[in-house]
């Protein structure tokens, strides 16, 4: 696991934050801690302008990406913005990043200052994920008229019913098996969070069912997500939250409020007891076995406020921390389901819980 988390793993956004801020239900009272990743994530949450954002990841190079995300978001303008991250065309990066390495911190700009590769290409598509997202495009480049008809149905109907006829052929369905043999998940993927997914799992099929799903109920121009996957970069208009031309003012007023931490996320709660309203901790438990899935939680339940609000996201290693910490957790699972059904990003389901504070949480421990 640690040479897997000592890259830049992720850089774009693989996940729908309309989920998360229905969830959380953020007012300009709350204080959210949140993972890092890609830095979408808390960028997301800042467009709803809760009091204060802590973006935590032990791996810095994430961090450092959100530095220089936040440092693009606060001096330049939209269309510099999303050219600098690589939207739209840009023959200027590296001379826009040497005007903006000043607002970063001594360890990010030691990093970046030996990225001007990444850099040039534009840091959205940069990470390990997005590098695997690019290799997609060989397989995929057979069906490349399919994928553009697809992007270019005018209705939720035509859609469905190309998806049906053309995509969802034997082809894919064994594409999809191949891709699940748990060697490409070791060997080429490198995912470590294989090891925790059990072996009942039929990863193909519920990779099947939730295309199909959002096949069925979501236009893929309206979704940056599915255009990631298929077409391995966004389109200008079809960008996630924080990208979007309504967001940009927002941000930049906001960012003064995002604090960015490298640690451990176990370990920064348990120093930080009551402090959080709200927690964003998408899926971390794809990197957990049920102890230390637990073990989490017991510093989640250190760190919360009364009736902290939490949202987790699960994809093939779902936990229950109702049945792990009885009175003091309770999901909502009617949100989750519907989360699961709404949400853009659809391989994912959730875990919505409101915390019930019957101590300080120090016997937890």
């Amino acid at each position: 696991m640690d040479s897997f988390f000592q890259k830049l793993v992720y850089s774009a956004s693989n996940e729908d934050p309309s989920s998360e801020l229905k969830a959380l239900s953020l007012n300009k009272q709350d204080e959210v801690l949140c993972l890092t990743g890609s830095g979408a994530r808390p960028l997301d949450l800042l467009t709803a302008s809760p009091k204060k954002v802590v973006s935590i990841d032990f791996n810095p190079r994430q961090n450092w990406l959100l530095e220089l995300k936040v440092a693009a978001i606060k001096h330049l303008s939209y269309t510099e913005l999303i050219a600098f991250l690589g939207v739209i065309p840009d023959r200027d990066r590296w001379n826009c990043y040497r005007s903006l390495r000043s607002e970063i911190s001594p360890e990010a700009r030691k990093f970046w200052d030996k990225q001007a590769a990444k850099i040039k290409r534009g840091v959205l598509y940069s990470g390990v994920w997005e590098s695997y997202q690019r290799w997609m495009k060989v397989p995929l480049w057979p069906r490349r008229q399919l994928i553009e008809k697809l992007f270019n149905t005018q209705t939720l109907a035509e859609q469905w019913e190309l998806w049906q006829h053309s995509w969802d052929t034997t082809l894919w369905k064994w594409s999809l098996r191949f891709i699940s043999q748990p060697f490409i998940w070791k060997y080429i993927l490198k995912e470590p969070g294989f090891v925790h997914i059990s072996p009942q799992t039929n990863i193909a099929e519920i990779l099947h069912a939730r295309f199909n799903h959002t096949a069925r109920t979501i236009r893929f121009c309206e979704n940056p997500f599915v255009e990631l996957l298929l077409r391995s970069r966004y389109s200008q208009n079809n960008l996630p939250l924080h990208l979007q031309p309504k967001s940009h003012e927002q941000l930049k007023n906001s960012v003064s409020n995002l604090s960015i931490v490298t640690e451990r996320l176990d370990l920064h709660m348990e120093k930080n007891p009551n402090c959080y309203s709200a927690f964003s901790l998408s899926d971390f438990s794809s990197y957990c076995d049920q102890q230390s899935y637990r073990e989490v939680w017991k510093r989640v339940l250190i760190a919360a406020k009364q009736n902290a609000k939490v949202c987790e996201r699960f994809f093939l290693v779902p936990y229950d921390p109702e049945s792990m910490f009885p009175g003091q957790i309770k999901r909502s699972t009617t949100l989750e389901n519907d989360l699961a059904q709404e949400d853009h990003s659809f391989i994912y389901t959730f875990g919505c819980s409101t915390i019930t504070k019957t101590n300080d949480g120090a016997e937890l421990l």
